[in-house]
């Protein structure tokens, strides 16, 4: 067990002006945080409100046989250890998707709405989106029914959730309209309270199977995704909620990339006051790249993107954002692995040092990661052929600018 985890070491690279020094750097540890999934164990999912953080995932009833059914557990963070697994929902209807996952919102006071999918009676591809609430920080928890009023064979998920005021805010991919001539995947969105709120379609074409984000900044909620426009075009935009209600849809970047199918690679969103990051796989003309656009405005601007890597990556990026810049974590790819890798980014748009954590699969099954930054702390979670793992960094070695 100790080689393992000496093999999942940093390796902390320096700054552009030392690089070639930086390969010779000694591994700087990681301390690795024991966690309570089970074997075959996938998706997991980190959350954190009022200095809580939580994990989400799904595991086989059976070990080793998924269609045995599936159980939905999380665990919370305590004193820098997990808490026992706790489990929200089982059945064989649940929905294990190495790409759309099960989604936990955190609110203040103890409240908590998890979402998940589960298979409709029609079969083939359809399934919905099911929902759960807790007001006692996940010690009990009072079934929603279906997040949508379509009760559709066609394919419901992608979802996102954020506070907003006593309730939550969702966003997620809607497919009732592909099953009519012309129809297309839309997005929708809907608060969530003491009761389910109106749908709203915020944009009636996108990308069908990426992954969306949002988050909540100083001037309102904001949700990034992948668009589906004119001839093919697959780049990510932004709708921003303003007084007026919620904005028309523009893009972050002009990649302008041509791609006839859907590439499963959503894209993730992070914030700090009114400092927005947004960072995405996007592969115009077949150059494969991660990148990464800043707002200072809560994102009605955007800097122009910012490359940060262009090797060949599988992209599955994720953010969290901090007082000194982005954290930005994805898959890159070393050509016999995939490595799970961490950048800061200033909110100048500077860019620090990247930090191996570890290496998992090139194939789906390694999943998203996850990272999550809380003051110098930060907390990781990915999927490996042993399971799901996690573990806690500090920001220190990620340091742009020394204090």
């Amino acid at each position: 067990m100790q080689a393992r985890y000496q093999r999942l070491a940093v390796i902390l690279t320096l700054a552009s002006g030392l690089a070639a020094q930086a390969q010779s750097s000694p591994p700087q540890a990681i301390q690795i945080l024991p966690n309570p999934a089970g074997p075959g164990a996938m998706t997991p999912q980190l959350s954190q409100a009022d200095g809580r953080q939580f994990m989400l995932w799904q595991e086989p009833l059976t070990p080793g046989k998924r269609r045995g059914g599936l159980a939905l557990r999380f665990a919370e963070l305590v004193d820098g250890s997990w808490s026992e697994a706790r489990s929200l929902v089982e059945g064989r209807e649940l929905l294990g998707n190495w790409a759309d996952f099960p989604i936990m919102g955190l609110g203040s006071e103890g409240q908590m709405l998890a979402s998940w999918l589960a298979r409709s009676g029609a079969g083939g591809h359809a399934y919905g989106i099911e929902l759960a609430s807790s007001l006692d920080a996940g010690q009990s928890w009072r079934r929603l029914g279906k997040a949508h009023d379509d009760d559709s064979p066609s394919e419901h998920g992608f979802v996102s959730i954020i506070p907003e005021g006593t309730g939550f805010r969702m966003f997620w991919l809607d497919g009732r309209e592909m099953s009519k001539e012309g129809g297309q995947m839309a997005l929708r969105s809907m608060l969530v309270g003491a009761g389910l709120g109106p749908e709203q379609v915020l944009d009636a074409d996108v990308c069908s199977c990426c992954q969306t984000d949002a988050v909540r900044t100083p001037n309102g909620a904001i949700v990034v995704y992948r668009d589906h426009l004119a001839g093919e075009i697959r780049d990510i935009s932004i709708i921003r909620e303003t007084e007026a209600g919620w904005s028309e849809p523009a893009r972050v970047a002009d990649d302008n990339w041509l791609m006839p199918a859907c590439p499963v690679n959503g894209p993730s969103a992070a914030a700090h006051g009114d400092n927005l990051a947004v960072a995405w796989f996007t592969a115009p003309e077949g150059e494969t790249r991660v990148q990464l656009a800043i707002s200072a405005d809560s994102g009605e601007n955007f800097s122009a993107p910012i490359v940060i890597d262009d090797v060949r990556p599988l992209g599955r990026v994720c953010l969290a954002a901090g007082k000194e810049g982005a954290l930005l974590g994805w898959l890159a790819n070393t050509g016999e692995v995939a490595v799970f890798r961490l950048q800061l980014v200033n909110w100048q748009g500077e860019l620090g040092p990247s930090m191996d954590l570890a290496s998992t699969s090139l194939d789906r099954a390694s999943g998203f990661p996850q990272v999550l930054l809380q003051g110098e702390e930060v907390l990781i979670a990915w999927r490996d052929a042993e399971g799901i793992q996690s573990a806690k960094t500090s920001l220190a070695f990620l340091r742009i600018i020394p204090r």
